[in-house]
């Protein structure tokens, strides 16, 4: 089993504020990791290729002084060899000096390959939240970075679709568990687990066929239960104005090109056949 990628990452040299920062954000259920930076230990930053926020003080190295560039190599440096995302991310840049923020952005586009770009690079002002080294406002933290992450509303309503489908993916594999759970008990479970598994298998593509891919018998019967459960899902308010946003259409509307509109149909016909 693997266990779940990480999806929001905060990088800052004093401890202090990076806790501040992470203990705030874990408290109120977002869950993250914190990477204390020392000029003189190799960063213990994981690859994070699903990685969808990045919180980075601008000043990792302070002994670097005023050079704006090498402070921007710095973090550079290590979306690209230490977290290398593969996805859509944004960074807020967690600063005493929110100006940069542009600057950063546009180095970041000109200097990263191989891995993904920022969507955006938004400052967090940390002389706004913070006082003698603690945080003097933890729900307007919380609520300033999640105005932050939806600035983008295309972008945060993609994002909030994978949330849903995460949420409801967990829901699926919760219900399979209690099921094998409730009728047989906690020392046979595994037992039971497999029973369960094999009959939607065999129940999705015939017992016949179970043996020729087992992966993709047990998806063909959880697809379905996990589509039922996005489709049930209640509408959140604010998620309704989110997506209201992000579909409207300013100006005059204009289709897909026949170039994407192909490049499209190939993405989604390979991730069906793959």
């Amino acid at each position: 089993m693997k266990l779940p990628a990480p999806r929001v990452i905060a990088l800052d040299d004093v401890k202090t504020d990076l806790d501040e920062l992470a203990n705030a954000l874990n408290r109120h259920g977002v869950a993250c990791i914190p990477i204390h930076f020392q000029e003189d230990q190799d960063p213990q930053a994981p690859e994070c290729p699903a990685v969808r926020v990045i919180f980075a003080d601008l000043h990792l190295i302070p002994s670097l002084g005023e050079n704006s560039r090498q402070h921007f190599s710095v973090i550079g440096n290590l979306i690209e060899e230490k977290i290398r995302p593969s996805g859509p991310y944004i960074i807020i840049l967690w600063t005493r000096y929110p100006s940069q923020a542009s600057a950063l952005f546009e180095f970041l586009n000109e200097r990263l390959e191989n891995v993904t770009k920022p969507l955006s690079v938004t400052p967090l002002d940390k002389h706004t939240f913070l006082t003698e080294d603690k945080l003097n406002d933890v729900d307007g933290l919380i609520k300033e970075v999640n105005q932050l992450v939806r600035k983008q509303a295309q972008v945060a309503a993609l994002l909030n679709w994978e949330e849903r489908v995460l949420d409801a993916s967990t829901r699926t594999v919760s219900s399979i568990l209690m099921l094998a759970r409730n009728t047989t008990g906690a020392t046979k479970i595994a037992e039971k687990l497999g029973q369960i598994l094999n009959n939607l298998a065999e129940a999705a593509v015939g017992k016949q066929n179970v043996r020729m891919d087992r992966f993709r018998a047990v998806n063909d019967a959880l697809i379905p239960i996990l589509s039922d459960r996005l489709t049930t899902m209640i509408p959140i308010e604010s998620d309704e104005e989110l997506w209201r946003s992000a579909l409207e259409v300013k100006g005059t509307s204009q289709g897909s090109s026949t170039y994407e509109a192909a490049r499209l149909q190939s993405a989604v016909t390979l991730c069906y056949i793959s």
